[in-house]
């Protein structure tokens, strides 16, 4: 028969360990993880130290009166802005051969010929998968529609009218000294 504890007494209360101190528990479990950093930045005077890093750019770089994150001079400027023009009026090929030819030179010329080249490519692979989408469907459709269907296949080229807005903008930008990076288009080339 179990007796209530006398009066007054108070059990002992299990004993937690500090904020930060490592948890241990009954049967000797090992210490959780510390948490994850982020990885540092390349020292300067690296290799790598005057390369812009991908990834969120600095607070207020961008935006009257503030310093901008390029410091581009006009010549970097328009060739920045001719990166994404020759973009619209020959495809690939302009960005392909200002990001040849003056990739060494600036990164800024860099970096905008590398984003319109990357555009030029991603967005016809994704006119092709609308093309090919879009037919099937509009095909099928066009069976049940007697053929008012097969214009739903006009809209594959839906990607390529956004690519023709975004290069705009882009030039605009680019004219302007302000990187841009145009949406939905994958980073193939480095």
């Amino acid at each position: 028969m179990a007796y209530p504890p006398p009066h007054g007494h108070v059990p002992p209360q299990p004993q937690f360990p500090q904020h930060g101190q490592p948890q241990q528990g009954p049967y000797q479990q090992h210490p959780q993880q510390p948490p994850y950093q982020q990885p540092m930045r390349p020292p300067p005077g690296s290799a790598r130290a005057g390369v812009p890093l991908r990834g969120p750019h600095p607070v207020g770089a961008y935006g009257p009166g503030s310093a901008r994150y390029w410091n581009a001079d006009p010549d970097e400027r328009q060739m920045g802005m001719f990166a994404h023009l020759g973009g619209l009026l020959t495809g690939f090929i302009t960005p392909l051969i200002i990001y040849v030819l003056k990739k060494d030179e600036s990164p800024f010329i860099r970096d905008q010929a590398r984003h319109s080249l990357n555009a030029q490519i991603s967005y016809v692979i994704w006119t092709v998968a609308a093309l090919v989408v879009f037919s099937v469907v509009g095909f099928v459709l066009a069976l049940v529609t007697f053929g008012l269907g097969l214009f739903l296949m006009y809209a594959g080229f839906l990607p390529l009218i956004a690519l023709l807005a975004f290069e705009i903008i882009a030039c605009i930008k680019a004219n302007e000294g302000e990187g841009y990076r145009i949406p939905f288009s994958l980073d193939l080339v480095k």
